[in-house]
């Protein structure tokens, strides 16, 4: 029989609607327990089954994923014997770190909360009412303590024979043998985390309580500790003295076994944390969130996996661009946006950035610093600012000359590149949004209501333009050297004279742009999920939506008429490729037996060609041109796709003659062909 499906795949021939998504919405996936077994090795699992591993201390993260549905615990022995369970009492174990899993009978002794596995093959799981024990990997389980009135929750074991178990009814058992004999102390509920066999510390992990206690003849005794945290979710020590904590609102870090804390600049992000030395700590948490330490909690890194917050962007050329964001994001692409690396800030807040050329940028983050790099964000330098207000964007003019703007009427200042900021006395108290200054000594800040302030003498006196009809500005571009465009929530507002005046545009945008760029007489805004564009001044747009994003995108850059990037929320990433894909087509209803890429027709061509390709099964596709020398031209698709035999058009205009090659890229095939363009 014939199977035959119908298609709705349309990819619309307007050149201003082709756009792909450089960075595709993954499922969120809440990371909640970390386990290393050096400085280097270890596991993160979280919701969805996931399983990260790395062995170069976090640097790279690669998915060994489980069949299950949330994770909520591990316990690696070696660097292949491991376990893994989940809030549904499921249990798994590998012997090949992670690539591989089996899941365990476990005999119907649920729930699994937590274990130790003393080698590969013997370990003990609290399971409520029961501890059990397995000599043989989990295939067979006995039960070494029934609970009676106690529930087993916690574990934790110093060695291959001393260990603790705490029972929800504040009982605390201990034992020496591994468990064929226990001997019972009261402390309250809680997690449990031992240094040694005299020193420990319990707490519950929840956002109610923060009693943090502590024993020193192993757990014989308890008293509390005081900390600074509200709510304390997880700690962890590298041996009696020096140890971390997180919760909220800040995180923690102790050198006198936690007599005194200081806080660190980690905020309230993590659900865990794991020291790996003195020195170096990871933590985890929510939407895939990973950051370490390497100097005891003084700077952190953001080493995620996955770039999924709110980002902005910015490129020079097809090629070289930046990304900055929440959780201290901060990454470079050198292939137009396919592929980040990620570099370090020291620091999780969030970053504006400002970037003059390729290699001179800044950076303001939350915390009311600013970073500075002129070797394209290799090395940084750092300027405390002395503002209490909340700062919003950071704008420079030219090498020395640069404003940030911020709350409560907050213009700084620097002539210096940004090693010294003054503070402009605005007269104002609105939220000022961005500052830019025109080619004259005339500047322009843009504010959260129906103003737009204007200075002729570089911010020492400043006069106030009303805007009726707007009360929220978002961002402000230059036209030429004395004009500029200020849009707002539903109009655009626009000078011909520095700023001196302002007038209203007559425009049939619907709504207004969150943020602009102009390039080559041609205006783009972006708001939503829609990029709209104007080739005269403002007054007419044309409407591109990005392939139905649901995530609000914020920022916007072009670096010419056909080729842009926009970015915004939860790392929605998209890149215009306009200039060259005219359109996929489906071009049967009959579904192929087998992956397959042909030869384009004509061949040679100019400047447009066909090629065809067949996908026996829905999949990932990445369909890529490269030149002679192996360098990236174009990315003609990169989304999911249904099973079926496809056409692409392609125009090479652009482009000079000579050989290209095409290449399709999908989960389980591979294959490229080379092309001819003769003009």
């Amino acid at each position: 029989m014939k199977l035959t499906i119908s298609f709705i795949f349309l990819i619309s021939a307007n050149i201003f609607s082709q756009w792909v998504n450089l960075n595709p919405i993954q499922p969120y996936e809440d990371l909640n327990k970390i386990d290393f077994i050096n400085p280097n090795t270890g596991w993160i699992v979280g919701s969805l089954g996931i399983v990260l591993h790395t062995s170069d201390g976090g640097t790279s993260w690669v998915y060994r994923n489980t069949p299950s549905a949330n994770l909520i615990f591990i316990d690696f022995v070696n660097a292949n014997t491991g376990y893994v369970s989940s809030e549904n009492n499921l249990m798994f174990r590998t012997t090949n770190g992670g690539v591989n899993w089996s899941q365990l009978d476990m005999n119907n002794n649920s729930p699994v909360y937590s274990y130790y596995f003393a080698d590969a093959n013997t370990g003990i799981v609290a399971a409520g009412y029961n501890l059990i024990k397995t000599t043989n990997g989990g295939t067979n389980w006995e039960i070494i303590l029934r609970g009676g009135n106690r529930y087993f929750l916690y574990t934790f074991f110093i060695n291959a024979s001393t260990g603790y178990v705490s029972s929800f009814n504040g009982e605390l058992l201990k034992t020496t043998n591994f468990g064929n004999n226990w001997t019972s102390n009261s402390v309250a509920y809680g997690r449990l985390l031992f240094a040694n066999e005299n020193t420990g510390w319990q707490y519950e992990g929840n956002q109610f309580v923060n009693t943090l206690r502590k024993t020193t003849n192993g757990g014989v005794n308890w008293f509390v500790q005081l900390h600074p945290l509200t709510s304390l979710l997880s700690i962890d020590f590298v041996d009696a003295n020096t140890g971390y904590g997180i919760g909220n609102p800040y995180s923690m870090y102790t050198t006198n076994g936690g007599n005194n804390w200081s806080i660190l600049p980690a905020g309230s992000e993590g659900t865990d944390v794991k020291a790996l030395n003195s020195n170096s700590a990871i933590i985890t948490g929510g939407y895939n969130f990973i950051a370490k330490t390497t100097n005891s909690g003084i700077n952190w890194n953001n080493i995620s996996k996955k770039i999924n917050n709110g980002i902005l962007v910015k490129f020079f050329d097809q090629n070289t661009g930046y990304i900055s964001g929440e959780r201290g994001i901060f990454a470079k692409s050198f292939d137009g946006g396919n592929t980040w690396t990620k570099m370090p800030i020291g620091t999780l807040e969030k970053l504006e950035l400002y970037f003059l050329n390729i290699n001179t940028g800044w950076l303001l983050s939350g915390d009311r610093k600013v970073y500075k790099t002129t070797n394209a964000g290799i090395n940084w330098g750092i300027t405390h600012l002395n503002s209490s207000q909340q700062l919003f964007n950071i704008y420079f003019a030219d090498q020395n000359k640069g404003w940030i703007s911020g709350d409560s009427g907050t213009i700084l200042y620097t002539s210096n590149g940004g090693s010294n900021w003054l503070t402009l006395n605005t007269v104002v108290h609105s939220k000022i949004m961005k500052t830019v200054q025109f080619s004259n000594q005339n500047l322009a800040a843009i504010t959260m209501d129906s103003l737009i302030l204007v200075s002729t003498n570089m911010g020492s006196n400043w006069f106030v333009n009303y805007t009726p009809g707007e009360n929220w500005f978002f961002d402000i571009c230059f036209t030429d050297n004395n004009s500029a465009l200020a849009f707002g929530y539903g109009n655009i507002f626009k000078t011909s004279n520095s700023g001196l005046n302002w007038s209203k545009v007559n425009n049939d945008l619907q709504t207004g742009g969150k943020a602009l760029s102009y390039t080559g007489n041609t205006l783009y805004a972006v708001t939503g999920s829609n990029v709209y564009k104007s080739v005269n001044g403002g007054i007419n747009w044309a409407n591109s939506e990005l392939n139905n994003s649901p995530y609000t995108c914020y920022s916007i850059s072009y670096i010419n008429e056909n080729t842009g990037w926009v970015s915004g929320e939860n790392g929605s990433l998209f890149r215009n490729t306009n200039s060259t894909a005219i359109g996929i087509e489906p071009i049967s209803n009959e579904i192929p037996k087998q992956f397959l890429l042909h030869q384009n027709y004509p061949n040679p061509f100019n400047p447009e060609t066909n090629i065809k390709f067949d996908l026996p099964e829905n999949t990932f596709v990445r369909f890529i041109v490269y030149d002679i020398t192996g360098k990236e031209i174009d990315i003609l698709i990169n989304e999911q796709m249904n099973k079926g035999s496809y056409e692409i058009k392609w125009n090479a205009a652009r482009l000079p003659s000579g050989i290209y090659f095409y290449r399709i890229i999908t989960e389980k095939f591979s294959d490229s062909r080379k092309m001819i363009l003769i003009k």
